[in-house]
């Protein structure tokens, strides 16, 4: 991604699981867990579902995964694994998600989503409900709109 007039905050998505701390059998929840992110299930989300954002370094720099995702001549696991690694270098790839305007907006988009996923709502409704709720609370906020 080309960098901006302040700089390159690119975006970059992976798994992100967890076990909640009263989960009432933490070892079946790490045994899923192992096995969820494991070579063999990134490789077949891969060769499945083109999945892009596998968390292993070693699907990713493989040959199945590299065939899959170039695109016009791109290598987009390459570009992936370098925004990966902006971390290490020092580079806070991640502040465009630090502006508190952020999850006040990326809440209310995530459960409208929901809400067209689960059939809930028409995609026009959700995403229209979403903006004035969004306006609403960027407004209770006092962020200027």
């Amino acid at each position: 991604m080309p960098a901006g007039p302040v700089h390159d905050f690119p975006a970059s998505n992976s798994q992100g699981l967890g076990i909640p701390k009263n989960a009432k059998n933490k070892k079946a929840a790490w045994e899923f867990i192992k096995w969820a992110v494991s070579p063999e299930i990134s490789m077949r989300l891969v060769k499945e579902h083109g999945h892009l954002s596998i968390c292993r370094r070693s699907v990713i720099e493989s040959e199945v995964y590299r065939k899959l995702n170039t695109v016009n001549g791109h290598d987009l696991g390459a570009l992936y694994l370098e925004v990966l690694e902006l971390p290490a270098k020092g580079e806070n790839y991640m502040a465009y998600r630090t502006v508190k305007e952020f999850p006040i907006v990326g809440d209310v988009i995530n459960k409208a989503v929901e809400q067209v996923v689960t059939g809930q709502l028409s995609a026009r409704d959700a995403m229209n409900a979403a903006q004035e709720q969004a306006i609403a609370n960027l407004r209770r906020s006092g962020s200027a709109l």
